[in-house]
């Protein structure tokens, strides 16, 4: 019975983090623009609860990642995959 090490975790949890952001950007940009799409994604980056649930092993971060996504899939249209994505996101929320 070999235990995944914490760091192996965290790591992957960081880079959904840093997805995240990116995805937000996209978002935004599309949207709103390059100008709000960068203070959309800076406020996201420094935003406390994110910055603390992503440094945490909970559902937190890869729920927002895969309804970050969810959405990013929806407002390209790609209705069969952001339906998929956002199974997956309630898959992930225990509760």
């Amino acid at each position: 019975n070999e235990e995944v090490p914490l760091q192996t975790i965290l790591f992957f949890q960081a880079l959904v983090g840093a997805a995240t952001v990116l995805l937000i950007y996209k978002i935004a940009n599309r949207h709103f623009g390059r100008r709000t799409a960068l203070i959309a994604a800076g406020l996201i980056l420094i935003e406390p609860f994110t910055v603390h649930y992503t440094a945490t092993v909970m559902t937190e971060t890869l729920f927002t990642f895969l309804a970050v996504l969810a959405a990013y899939f929806w407002g390209s249209k790609r209705f069969v995959g952001a339906g998929f994505v956002f199974g997956l996101a309630a898959l992930a929320r225990p509760t």
